[in-house]
């Protein structure tokens, strides 16, 4: 970038996640809402041949008073979201979807978690 004339900056320890909910003014926790936050990646290695609805733990991952974070997720968001409601987690619960985020290309869909997957196809979000 740098060579391209684009400023950069670099800052140590800052991951995707926490970068792209300090661009989105959206805490990862937060007193009243969430008081823990969990990352899991959405996308296995090509060798990891178990399917998306045998690779968790639903009833963790679908703790209301934690923040879930899922790198990678956009291809496997429906199973993701599934896993998730058949848990128990609320269909009504905030969720976003962020493609390409902290760059000038990013995109960004909010909805219920239960209409999540359907507005990241209708937006026509992808993954890189």
């Amino acid at each position: 970038l740098e060579a391209r004339g684009v400023p950069v900056q670099i800052v140590p320890g800052i991951t995707a996640a926490s970068g792209i909910a300090a661009a989105l003014r959206v805490p990862l926790t937060h007193r009243d809402y969430a008081d823990s936050v969990r990352f899991v990646t959405g996308h296995a290695r090509s060798e990891n041949s178990a399917p998306v609805a045998e690779r968790y733990r639903w009833e963790v991952l679908s703790d209301p008073s934690q923040t879930l974070v899922v790198y990678m997720g956009l291809s496997t968001l429906p199973q993701f979201a599934d896993g998730l409601l058949q848990a128990g987690l609320d269909a009504s619960t905030p969720a976003v979807a962020v493609q390409d985020g902290t760059t000038a290309t990013q995109r960004v869909v909010a909805a219920p978690l239960g209409g999540l997957a359907t507005a990241v196809e209708e937006a026509s979000l992808a993954s890189p």
